[in-house]
């Protein structure tokens, strides 16, 4: 989960959704290893290794936010589940840039490479107290 969370995620929620349900159709049991991302094409360059992942600000609460998501899956599609822990690792994401923008929405936008709209409707669609 820490190598998800550091991975900066050029190609955004696309990429991660893909690199989830590519890692979930692989992995050998009911939970996704390093090994299952690294099937999956988390190994590009980008990819975080340990060094990253302690400097991933707000990794913990990512990681925990999106297995609680995913681990619910019992009698839930793939789908379902991708989109849970997808949603998990983008509110927190939201709420990490909020945080180090001083609870600036905009400045959370620039952090985060989207446009400000996209934020707002974010902040709103997750019910996020600015």
């Amino acid at each position: 989960m820490a190598r998800l969370c550091a991975y900066h995620w050029p190609g955004n929620i696309r990429e991660l959704e893909n690199v989830l349900s590519r890692a979930a159709i692989l992995c050998d049991g009911e939970a996704i290893r390093s090994e299952d991302l690294d099937l999956a094409g988390l190994s590009a360059p980008g990819a975080a290794t340990g060094g990253d992942a302690a400097r991933a600000g707000g990794a913990g609460g990512q990681v925990a936010s999106a297995h609680a998501a995913a681990s619910s899956g019992e009698g839930r599609s793939l789908r379902a589940m991708v989109d849970d822990a997808v949603r998990a690792v983008e509110r927190q994401a939201i709420l990490d840039a909020l945080d180090r923008a001083g609870g600036s929405p905009t400045r959370a936008a620039a952090l985060l490479r989207v446009s400000r709209a996209s934020i707002y409707n974010k902040i709103k669609e997750y019910g996020i107290q600015t």
